[in-house]
């Protein structure tokens, strides 16, 4: 048994929490809690994921980036009931979209060939190729 999986052995022994990973259980030492885990929640937002918002109005089927929708409202009650910090992110852009990377702005990538450039606002926030 190396040294790794004595600490592993040991944390599990004591009531450590860990959760099944490869190449071993995370955290290794079963230290795991609000003090130092948080859940980061990336890119859930309505332009992707709600009918009506960016990616629906793309025409594209939005069913698949709503398809974590109730998972990830499920790992939230149960990290909130537990105490652990939620940490939410979201693309956005200046209202003039001058941050706007020239690889999203309309005509100029390859992989964006449906993206409008008539400059319409969205339905919540300004997206990219509108105004």
């Amino acid at each position: 048994m190396t040294h790794l999986d004595e600490r592993i052995a040991a944390a599990r022994g004591s009531g450590g929490v860990t959760v099944d990973a490869d190449p071993y259980p995370w955290p290794f030492d079963g230290d795991l809690g609000p003090h130092n885990t948080a859940l980061v929640v990336i890119d859930m937002q309505t332009d992707f994921c709600a009918p009506g918002g960016y990616v629906d109005s793309m025409g594209y089927d939005i069913s698949l980036t709503r398809a974590p929708i109730g998972p990830i409202q499920g790992l939230l009650a149960a990290m909130r009931a537990k105490g652990y910090p939620i940490i939410h992110t979201r693309e956005g852009h200046k209202p003039d979209l001058s941050d706007l990377p020239a690889n999203k702005r309309p005509g100029r990538s390859p992989q964006r060939p449906r993206c409008r450039g008539d400059r319409r606002p969205g339905p919540l926030r300004a997206y990219p190729g509108a105004r």
